[in-house]
């Protein structure tokens, strides 16, 4: 009976616990512009997307949990190539960090050469050699 009267009032406050996150409808790029931009997700269709190879998921401990095939992302460069950031000079914007929100909250960072490197075409998560910390590990097919 104790048990019974435990799942009566246990299991409505787990099922309502979880807070529902209504998926984004645009992006908005702002802070140090001279105008912010808003693209809304049906700007963002083909022909900007990209296929993105297969990304292996890793866990915290750098055991490979999953593997995502098939993804389809657009390159930050190409979201702030429409862009005017309000600098004196190009040069200052190797100083810049960019802050990237999710609707739930879940935050990345970067930092402008992070994004403008010479050693690739865009950046993806990766997972360094030796290194525990990587979440992400993007492979091209």
């Amino acid at each position: 009976m104790k048990n019974f009267l435990f799942l009566i009032v246990v299991l409505p406050l787990a099922l309502f616990s979880q807070k529902k996150i209504d998926p984004s409808s645009s992006i908005t790029i702002q802070g140090a512009v001279k105008q912010a931009l808003q693209i809304s997700i049906e700007d963002l269709k083909i022909p900007t997307q990209k296929g993105q190879g297969k990304l292996n998921i890793y866990s915290h401990d750098g055991t490979l949990r999953s593997t995502m095939k098939g993804l389809l992302g657009i390159p930050i460069k190409t979201l702030l190539k429409k862009v005017e950031f309000a600098v004196d000079s190009p040069k200052d914007l190797s100083q810049f960090y960019l802050v990237f929100e999710a609707t739930d909250g879940y935050q990345a960072l970067y930092s402008w050469n992070e994004i403008f490197n010479t050693r690739g075409p865009s950046v993806h998560p990766r997972r360094w050699h030796g290194a525990r910390y990587g979440a992400a590990d993007c492979v091209p097919e």
